[in-house]
């Protein structure tokens, strides 16, 4: 039975239930159209370690492959199946979590779980980047001040060992919850324990960014050690990243990429991120929230679009956005405006909303080299099923 309160649709039983049901089916369908195992710069990421002392990104790679342990590329395409897996499942919960308490957001829910940056959360198999994403998600689980302080603190820690941009990447969503948990003490308590936290964060991101680095020597050195234990090819790349301090990898990437690459970037992504942010600020503004919190809600949103200064893949940072967006949406649900509904003129933007749909459902956009993004029906069940077998 489906009950109205002020004008929008409330379940009264499990409706909510059945239309996770059909995100789950969507965000499936959705990772099927590019879903594959590492391409060789994430695999070269895994077998990095700490034989040379620590450096930055080799945290996974030591703990995966400690000591004399044969690197094997069989490992990392589980290992890295498995964390897509957990990501999704993260996906699932929170979409699960909207629905529960905002049913009238349905469409708004399907139009991310069907868009590009599930497309490129898929394709991106074997990124740290999901293990970036994975800590963002479970740091706002925690609600007591405490639990989420040293939550906080200690997954973004680790998350810095992990990728040295996480601070850029994802723990500005973790800065947000933690904020609205400490809130209710006030700006004068919140902000200067937000304040300390980033800065120790900050101060680590300087150490491993800049001096968590090797000699062109001691690379090749390690390189070679790493290519002596793995029964697959690595490849320069990955490697590179260990001899470069980010002041110049930013010069190098600001002088290459060109004006139209970042406003075509944009564009593919602003079908599902316009409306996100619209939503977002739509219920910051019914839970009456201040301009600080707005403030802390778009950082926590957009920050990683502010990687393009830094890295070459300027869809992969917007389409990442698409996902920490989607995550601050949820924590403004949850945390500021409530179980209130959220007051939008449904009856005259649901057409529109149908077309951004369709439109962030079908877009492709160019990733990486060989990308393959399958439009619907796009499973070729014999093909497809060899190629992840044979890891391609």
């Amino acid at each position: 039975m489906v009950i109205e309160l002020d004008g929008y649709p409330k379940s009264e039983n499990q409706t909510w239930l059945r239309l996770t049901v059909l995100v789950v089916f969507v965000l499936i369908f959705t990772s099927m159209k590019t879903i594959r195992f590492p391409i060789p710069y994430p695999a070269g990421l895994f077998a990095i370690n700490y034989d040379q002392g620590i450096i930055k990104r080799a945290l996974v790679g030591s703990i995966l492959f400690p000591g004399d342990t044969p690197i094997s590329y069989a490992t990392i395409a589980l290992v890295s199946v498995v964390i897509f897996l957990v990501l999704l499942f993260l996906l699932a919960a929170t979409s699960a979590q909207i629905l529960r308490s905002h049913p009238e957001l349905f469409l708004i829910v399907l139009l991310y779980t069907s868009s590009f940056g599930v497309v490129f959360l898929a394709s991106t198999t074997g990124y740290f980047d999901h293990i970036l994403l994975i800590f963002a998600f479970l740091s706002v689980l925690p609600t007591g001040a405490i639990f989420r302080i040293l939550s906080v603190l200690l997954l973004g820690g680790i998350a810095i060992f992990v990728h040295e941009a996480a601070i850029v990447m994802v723990m500005p969503v973790m800065y947000f919850a933690m904020y609205l948990t400490l809130k209710s003490f006030g700006l004068k308590v919140s902000l200067p324990i937000v304040a300390i936290v980033v800065a120790i964060h900050a101060g680590l991101t300087y150490w491993v960014g800049n001096y968590g680095i090797l000699s062109v020597e001691e690379v090749k050195m390690l390189r070679e050690t790493l290519q002596a234990r793995a029964d697959f090819e690595l490849i320069d790349l990955p490697f590179q990243v260990l001899s470069t301090i980010p002041a110049i990898e930013s010069q190098h990437t600001l002088r290459t990429i060109n004006t139209i690459a970042h406003v075509d970037s944009i564009i593919v992504v602003l079908p599902v991120l316009a409306p996100l942010l619209a939503v977002t600020f739509l219920a910051l503004k019914q839970g009456a929230a201040g301009s600080t919190t707005i403030v802390f809600a778009t950082a926590a949103a957009l920050s990683p679009i502010a990687m393009r200064a830094f890295g070459h893949d300027v869809h992969r940072w917007d389409s990442f956005a698409l996902c920490t967006t989607y995550l601050t949406l949820s924590i403004v649900l949850r945390e500021v405006l409530g179980p209130n509904p959220v007051r939008l003129a449904w009856q005259r933007i649901t057409p529109c909303l149908i077309v951004l749909l369709i439109v962030g459902a079908s877009t492709s956009a160019y990733l990486f080299l060989g990308q393959d993004i399958r439009g619907f029906p796009f499973l070729d069940a014999r093909s497809d099923i060899v190629g992840l077998l044979m890891g391609r």
